[in-house]
C-alpha cells in the first residue's frame, strides 16, 4: 500500500471512477472523448495509479475503440507520447493493454504515418517475439504497413526477418504473409527481400507447398510474382529454392487466384530467359519451361517427371469427376426405369384383378 497524501487519494478515487464509467457507458466515453479528456487519462502517473489497474482500464477503455472520431482524437490529443513508455513497461499486463490500443489505433487510415513516425515500430517488432504481445503487435504492423510511408520504417527496424519467422507458426502465417505482401508492393520492401534472398524465397516456397489455406499460397505467390516481375536480377535464387516445380504444381491444383498469379510468375522467369545472353548459366527448370520439340537438347528427367506426375494426377482427378458424374446418371437412370417397371407392373396386377373378379360374378 502506497503512503500518498490525501488530495493523491482523492485523485485516484475520482479518476478510478471516471475509468469505470467509461467502461460501462458507451455514450459517456464518447463525450468523454470529444472534451479531450484521453490525455490525462493516459498521463496519470503509474506510481499513483497500480500499473495493473492501469492496464486493464486502458484496454476496457480506449483499447477497442468503435468511433474512428475517437481514434483521431487520441492521437490529435498527443497521446502518442504517453502510451510508447507503456508499451515499454516491464509489467505483462499494461504491455498487452498499450499494444491493443496501438492496434485499435492504427486501423484509421489518417493515424497509420502519425505513428510510424513516432517511433513505434521498433517497439512493435521487439514486442512480437513476446507471446503475450505477438499477434496483437503483428496485427498493428499489418495495419501501419499498409501505408507505404511505414515500408522504410519497417524495413529499416528489421522487421522482415521476425515476419518471415512468424510464417512458420500456424497461427500467424497468414497476417505475417500478408504483412510481407504489402512490403512486396514497394522497392524498399522487395530490396529488403533481396538481401536475405537465401531465407526469405525457402520461407516463401515451404509457404506455398505446404500451407493448405488457399488465401496464404495467393499471398506468398504474390510475393514471388511481384519480386520476379520486377527484379530479374532475383530468379537464379528463387529457382534455387525449388520455387519452379511448386509453381508448376500450384498452376495446375491451385486457387484459380493462385494459378492466375504462378503463371504470370513462371512467364517471368521464360521471359528472362529469352533475354537472357546464351553464355548465361542456364537451369535444369528453364530448360523445362522454353525448350520445344526441336531442340535437341536433353530435358532434366527429374523434373520432368515430375511434370508427368502433376499431368497425370490433373487427368486423373478430372476422370473421376467424369466417372462420379456418369455414375450417378446411370444409378439415376436405374431408379427411373425400375419405378417405372413397378408402377407398370402394379398396374398390370390391378387389370388382371379386376378382370378374374369381373368374371366370376354370375350373371
Amino acid at each position: 500500500m502506497l503512503n500518498i497524501s490525501t488530495p493523491l487519494c482523492q485523485l485516484f478515487s475520482i479518476w478510478h471512477r471516471a475509468m469505470m464509467c467509461m467502461s460501462f457507458c458507451p455514450l459517456f466515453r464518447s463525450h468523454t472523448t470529444d472534451l479531450g479528456a484521453c490525455m490525462p487519462f493516459l498521463s496519470i502517473d503509474p506510481w499513483i495509479v497500480n500499473v495493473n489497474l492501469l492496464g486493464l482500464r486502458l484496454r476496457e477503455v480506449f483499447g477497442f475503440v468503435p468511433c474512428c472520431r475517437n481514434k483521431s482524437l487520441i492521437v490529435r490529443s498527443k497521446g502518442l507520447q504517453r502510451l510508447l513508455p507503456l508499451m515499454q513497461n516491464s509489467d505483462v499486463k499494461v504491455q498487452a493493454a498499450a499494444t491493443s490500443l496501438l492496434l485499435s489505433l492504427s486501423a484509421l487510415d489518417s493515424n497509420k504515418e502519425e505513428i510510424g513516425l513516432s517511433g513505434f515500430i521498433p517497439a512493435l517488432i521487439n514486442l512480437m517475439q513476446k507471446d503475450h504481445t505477438r499477434r496483437d503487435a503483428l496485427r498493428a504492423l499489418y495495419n501501419l504497413s499498409i501505408s507505404p510511408c511505414n515500408v522504410e520504417h519497417i524495413v529499416k527496424g528489421g522487421g522482415v526477418p521476425f515476419l518471415l519467422d512468424a510464417v512458420s507458426n500456424a497461427s500467424l502465417t497468414s497476417k505475417s504473409l500478408a504483412t510481407l505482401s504489402n512490403l512486396a508492393g514497394t522497392v524498399v520492401g522487395r530490396d529488403a527481400f533481396g538481401e536475405l534472398k537465401d531465407v526469405a524465397y525457402a520461407v516463401l516456397v515451404d509457404a506455398v507447398r505446404w500451407v493448405e489455406n488457399a488465401k496464404c499460397q495467393e499471398r506468398a505467390v504474390y510475393i514471388l510474382m511481384m519480386i520476379a516481375h520486377h527484379n530479374p536480377l532475383q530468379h537464379d535464387a528463387m529457382i534455387a529454392a525449388g520455387a519452379i516445380p511448386v509453381l508448376l504444381e500450384l498452376s495446375l491444383l491451385g486457387s484459380a487466384l493462385a494459378r492466375k498469379r504462378a503463371a504470370r510468375t513462371l512467364d517471368s522467369f521464360r521471359r528472362s530467359k529469352v533475354c537472357s545472353a546464351p553464355q548465361q548459366r542456364q537451369s535444369e527448370e528453364f530448360e523445362i519451361l522454353c525448350s520445344n520439340g526441336s531442340q535437341s537438347m536433353p530435358r532434366a528427367s527429374s523434373e520432368k517427371k515430375v511434370v508427368d506426375g502433376l499431368v497425370k494426377q490433373s487427368l486423373y482427378r478430372t476422370m473421376q469427376r467424369i466417372t462420379r458424374r456418369a455414375n450417378l446418371s446411370m444409378v439415376m437412370g436405374d431408379a427411373m426405369t425400375s419405378s417405372v417397371r413397378s408402377t407398370t407392373g402394379s398396374f398390370r396386377q390391378v387389370s388382371i384383378d379386376r378382370r378374374s373378379s369381373s368374371c366370376s360374378i354370375p350373371l
